[in-house]
């Protein structure tokens, strides 16, 4: 049995499939949110990964029949950060500061920074968790520019501090299964000799 090798680089077979899935998934998408750390983050992908995988637990805990896609990236100072689509709606409200008017869940923002190690950060609460609403006629639209956003490579290249980076982008399970009738599933079919 043969092991995968280092993954180094957001190969193009990768992007086809991340695009593959974006446009072809009978969901619809509700949130955009972004998740990020302070200026202190982890240089390991592996527990990087673990934080998002914890996240995500949560909210698969929390909502039933959640879909969603997500993609790892770089921020122009080095630290990583994630994209996450998501077909429910985190609890939210609308705030304000200096820089204009922002969707906030308290109790989101505060479990992301708890489960970073930044729970008494008030800077990171405020700002570690950013969520977008996504209307009902522009989904067709946001795939489109996501599909073409999340493909960019220069957002894919992590400083030489960073390693373990894994895979770039993951999605839950069956995003992509037809939600339509007369589709077949493999175990329905009867194979005659």
């Amino acid at each position: 049995m043969s092991t995968r090798g280092e993954i180094k680089s957001f190969y193009k077979k990768s992007r086809l499939r991340l695009l593959h899935q974006i446009r072809n998934t009978q969901h619809q998408f509700k949130q955009f949110i972004t998740l990020t750390y302070p200026s202190e983050y982890p240089r390991d992908g592996k527990i990087v990964k673990a934080h998002l995988n914890k996240f995500l637990t949560g909210i698969r805990q929390k909502f039933k029949d959640v879909h969603y896609v997500w993609v790892f990236e770089a921020q122009t100072r080095g630290a990583p950060h994630f994209h996450i689509l998501l077909n429910i709606e985190l609890p939210t409200e609308l705030k304000s500061d200096q820089h204009g008017s922002f969707y906030f869940s308290e109790v989101w923002s505060k479990r992301w920074s708890k489960i970073t190690g930044h729970k008494n950060n008030e800077k990171h609460i405020r700002h570690g968790l950013r969520i977008d609403p996504i209307s009902d006629n522009n989904t067709n639209r946001l795939a489109s520019y996501m599909a073409k956003y999340y493909t960019k490579n220069e957002q894919k290249v992590f400083k030489h501090d960073f390693f373990g980076c894994g895979r770039f982008w993951g999605a839950s399970r069956e995003l992509t299964v037809p939600i339509s009738q007369g589709v077949y599933k493999a175990q329905d079919m009867v194979i005659r000799p």
